[in-house]
């Protein structure tokens, strides 16, 4: 009701329509001064390449996806760690580090799409320890965090401040990270 600005989330193939409701909107006086706005995405499709279809019930719930996700995370864990664990708390550990990754896979699987364009969902790219995945992401944070508590000396801010980059891809990593709060600012105006 006080929202200054509207953003409605669907799929690209509703934004005639969306754009026809906004014109009647606006016509009727109906938006109030509001800016309504369309986000539309792609579509997305089953490994079979056919469109999950909210309305038949085919598609998968959010709950049940997640569920998936973390099941097939923890049978990798067992299987990396040759079975399963021997106490509970190991047990628990394990499960709490399934349910991390699956989560973080579907996450990160949805978010590396280009919004617009459609895909095809697969758990086994999602889960996948190679590549453009959360959980080759995950494991390479696990093995810096570990170099990192093992190194003897460390670096503050005020030392970053100061950094000297001995390779032209070292500065310009630096320099695209700085960039980092603008884009999120275009990226909020582009919606």
């Amino acid at each position: 009701e006080k929202a200054g600005r509207v953003i409605y989330v669907i799929d690209n193939g509703q934004e005639l329509h969306m754009r026809m409701v906004f014109e009647v909107a606006a016509r009727a006086d109906w938006a109030q001064g509001r800016r309504l706005d369309f986000m539309g995405f792609g579509l997305v499709q089953g490994e079979d390449g056919k469109k999950f279809k909210t309305r038949s019930g085919d598609v998968v719930r959010l709950r049940d996806l997640l569920d998936e996700a973390r099941d097939r995370a923890e049978v990798e864990l067992k299987k990396r760690r040759g079975g399963d664990p021997e106490d509970a708390e190991e047990q628990a550990l394990l499960r709490a580090n399934a349910e991390l990754i699956g989560v973080a896979a579907v996450k990160y699987f949805d978010l590396r799409q280009n919004r617009n364009s459609d895909y095809r969902f697969s758990y086994d790219a999602m889960l996948d320890p190679k590549g453009n995945t959360a959980v080759y992401v995950l494991y390479a944070y696990a093995r810096i965090s570990a170099i990192l508590r093992k190194a003897t000396s460390t670096v503050d801010a005020a030392g970053l401040a100061s950094a000297t980059f001995a390779e032209p891809a070292e500065r310009a990593l630096a320099l695209r990270v700085l960039r980092l709060p603008e884009v999120l600012q275009q990226g909020e105006v582009d919606l």
